[in-house]
């Protein structure tokens, strides 16, 4: 019948367009399932990407560093100096001058100069210091022989003109004992400037002044300077400040542990078994590291060193409890950045 047929025809027009409205709608939906997923993909290529060129800029700067802590030493005859932070470092101690006030990098002397706290490597509790003798038993990550202001001031001149002689960045001759030969002398004559052997504009190495880092006070039982100038740190882009690390060896050396090298250099994992343990080889073989008496470390992309305190670390990285210190060390410090140097 032609009014039957009609009307069927109307049905199915109806239902074919009823049909494509549905597939037109799946079709939406898998295309921004797919959309999703793809976007995913990208950020989480992108944050691999970023991380690692991050890392890659944090590598070059340790680099950069390392060669201008040998241009030091080849240009004035010493190492930059270790110098004794202030009251963050968590110790009190007549090793370097001016340590009885701990406040701050740099004091004032008798005659009213300022100098940098710095450890003396002429005298015998300055010796015992970088060896490690006075450090806590058994607690190798409280370890403060290292300073976060070694470099900035003595690569790049980053202290007051009443320290160092200059007004911004650069630097009169320095000496071991944390002077600037000729300042605070009003007999003097003129001195030799020296321009920084470091840049430090960069994302990845930048100057931080009045710097102060509370997880690090945590890290070695310190307490919050109450003086922040001449407190200018080279921070990397996380903004934790690269560390100097210093050391000596034992003047006999039987074994690795002899080598008195601080635990941030070694794996968490061989730091634990040589406890009590002389005869395992701490360094796993590492010839360059055993020579080494300088370093310096940069927390990664991650902006962990791997010695905080460990609830920390834990927390920051979202780790279980149940996951033993070692390896929440191990996995703090996998991406650190390290260079060495005699």
């Amino acid at each position: 019948m032609p009014g039957l047929a009609r009307s069927d025809a109307m049905t199915c027009s109806a239902q074919d367009r009823r049909r494509a409205r549905a597939f037109t709608l799946m079709e939406l939906l898998v295309a921004i399932v797919v959309i999703g997923v793809l976007i995913a993909l990208l950020i989480t290529g992108l944050n691999a990407a970023g991380k690692f060129a991050r890392k890659a800029a944090a590598q070059q700067t340790i680099s950069a560093l390392q060669a201008a802590t040998n241009q030091f030493k080849d240009q004035f005859r010493f190492l930059p100096p270790l110098v004794h932070d202030g009251a963050d470092m968590g110790i009190a101690d007549p090793v370097a001058r001016g340590a009885f006030d701990d406040t701050g990098p740099v004091y004032q002397d008798r005659y009213g100069r300022s100098l940098v706290n710095v450890y003396k490597l002429g005298e015998q509790a300055g010796r015992d210091f970088l060896k490690g003798s006075t450090l806590p038993p058994n607690q190798p990550y409280q370890d403060a022989r290292y300073s976060k202001f070694s470099l900035p001031f003595y690569l790049m001149g980053a202290l007051d003109a009443s320290v160092d002689g200059v007004d911004g960045l650069g630097m009169v001759t320095p000496a071991a004992d944390g002077s600037w030969v000729g300042v605070g002398d009003a007999m003097s004559t003129a001195n030799k400037r020296f321009d920084p052997l470091m840049e430090g504009g960069q994302r990845s190495a930048r100057i931080q002044p009045n710097y102060v880092d509370a997880a690090e006070i945590a890290e070695l039982n310190g307490s919050n300077p109450t003086d922040l100038t001449n407190r200018s740190a080279l921070v990397d882009a996380s903004g934790r400040a690269y560390r100097y690390y210093r050391w000596l060896h034992e003047d006999t050396v039987q074994n690795t542990a002899d080598l008195n090298i601080p635990a941030i250099l070694l794996d968490p994992i061989t730091v634990q078994d040589a406890q009590g343990n002389p005869t395992i080889d701490v360094t796993d073989g590492n010839a360059e590291l055993r020579s080494a008496t300088w370093a310096i470390v940069g927390a990664g992309p991650n902006g962990l060193f791997g010695t905080e305190e460990i609830g920390y670390l834990r927390s920051k990285m979202s780790l279980p409890g149940s996951m033993s210190e070692v390896r929440v060390r191990q996995e703090a410090a996998s991406d650190n950045l390290v260079g060495v140097g005699q």
